[in-house]
């Protein structure tokens, strides 16, 4: 069953100046997605976000929510999304419950008690009425993302939600996103550097690298690309890999011993074989699994042309 794309951008660019700081990002949110918008600090994810909801024009391009033109439509479809952008800012003299009542008198789509049910969705009840500038970090980034649901919104997007935090603050704000979508049903977009979480987390993702899309697809879909891949020891790996053909498939020098091919497994045997054959010495051959790090630091290093999609 094919599910609704709720969010879409076509050639989404943003320009400083000569600086082109986005450049034809095209995303593709289906409903139910826990969304991974990955990049390494500075790769355009927070320009990219703020074009999203508004609070940065685009040089070109466009941003369809709800199958609706953002800039036409953007009242409405605030109406459905909520959003924490870069670290959540709220009056550190003022009360948790104080905070998010405040920003719910300023916004027409909050619910009747959305404040006090969202303060219980992100488990905040037992210190609602204490000062927010008691708050741990953790406890901080809670409000925030309570502050993004307490108007029940379709659609959540997070600027590094677990930014700064400890090991138990990104467990629970992880944790957290998984309750909403399972239970709430929402659709969550939430950027991140740290691919760990995106691996645990997301169903999808996309890869930015200096402003531009290099991946986006499935999570299953990325981590199988590094399924047949193969560390080879030699005794001269510059040499082996000289015996590739051209363009037939990527191998990556590790040290002077060592380099990764990707392969079929049926293949690894004709390959070994013609090592030596070429007066290559094997001397071992290894399954070479690659983690979701990998095949990120593989697919900005390697910095190609256009996007690959793995969808």
């Amino acid at each position: 069953m094919n599910r609704e794309t709720i969010l879409k951008t076509i050639d989404l660019s943003k320009s400083f100046g000569k600086f082109k700081a986005v450049e034809n990002i095209n995303l593709n949110i289906l409903r139910g997605d826990i969304y991974g918008f990955l990049g390494l600090n500075g790769a355009g994810k927070t320009t990219t976000i703020r074009m999203l909801l508004g609070l940065l024009r685009p040089s070109s391009g466009s941003v369809t929510v709800f199958e609706k033109d953002f800039a036409e439509h953007s009242l409405e479809i605030k109406s459905r999304v909520g959003a924490v952008v870069e670290i959540p800012a709220f009056y550190p003299e003022l009360s948790g419950m104080d905070n998010l009542s405040l920003l719910a008198s300023l916004d027409s789509n909050s619910k009747n008690g959305g404040v006090e049910e969202a303060l219980k969705e992100v488990g905040l009840s037992n210190r609602a009425k204490d000062k927010v500038g008691t708050y741990s970090q953790g406890m901080r980034q809670r409000l925030g993302i309570a502050s993004a649901i307490m108007s029940q919104p379709e659609l959540v997007i997070l600027d590094e939600p677990t930014n700064g935090l400890d090991p138990r603050g990104i467990l629970d704000v992880r944790a957290l996103i998984k309750k909403l979508a399972r239970e709430r049903g929402m659709t969550f977009l939430f950027s991140s550097h740290i691919l760990s979480e995106v691996e645990l987390l997301c169903n999808r993702v996309g890869i930015i690298d200096r402003g531009k899309m290099i991946f986006e697809g499935t999570t299953s879909s990325l981590i199988e690309r590094g399924e047949g891949r193969y560390k080879f020891v030699v005794d001269d790996a510059k040499k082996a890999c000289s015996m590739f053909a051209p363009g037939w498939c990527e191998c990556r020098i590790l040290s002077e011993n060592e380099f990764e091919v990707n392969l079929d497994k049926s293949a690894v045997p004709e390959v070994a074989k013609t090592l030596v054959t070429g007066e290559v010495k094997v001397y071992e051959i290894a399954h070479a699994k690659m983690t979701l790090e990998d095949l990120f630091f593989t697919l900005t290093e390697e910095q190609p042309a256009g996007v690959s999609n793995g969808a």
